[in-house]
């Protein structure tokens, strides 16, 4: 498990380098960081307990964030929402006429 551990901090660590230096939106920001939260609470869920549930709950977190939007713009729930309504049945009348 210690690939997906290094792999999760890797992922935590360049986002957060990405944020640092603004090369990196909060939308994206957040997801990339409850991706690797998520991935370092899998690699440390049989060693250190304790750690993995730090990192669930972070995860958790950066998720939230990313599904609604931390600025006010929505995330990707409102705009699948916005896509959906174009698919949504209308009802309309029968003909008259028959």
């Amino acid at each position: 498990m210690i690939i997906v551990t290094v792999t999760g901090l890797g992922i935590v660590l360049v986002t957060a380098a990405g944020v640092l230096t603004d090369r990196l939106p909060s939308g994206p920001a957040d997801g990339l960081s409850a991706l690797g939260n998520s991935l370092i609470a899998v690699g440390f869920m049989d060693e250190l307990p304790l750690v993995a549930v730090v990192n669930s709950a972070l995860a958790a977190y950066f998720a939230y964030h990313w599904w609604n939007g931390r600025d006010g713009q929505g995330g990707p729930r409102r705009r699948l929402r916005a896509g959906f309504r174009h698919f949504v049945g209308r009802r309309r009348t029968a003909p008259s006429h028959g």
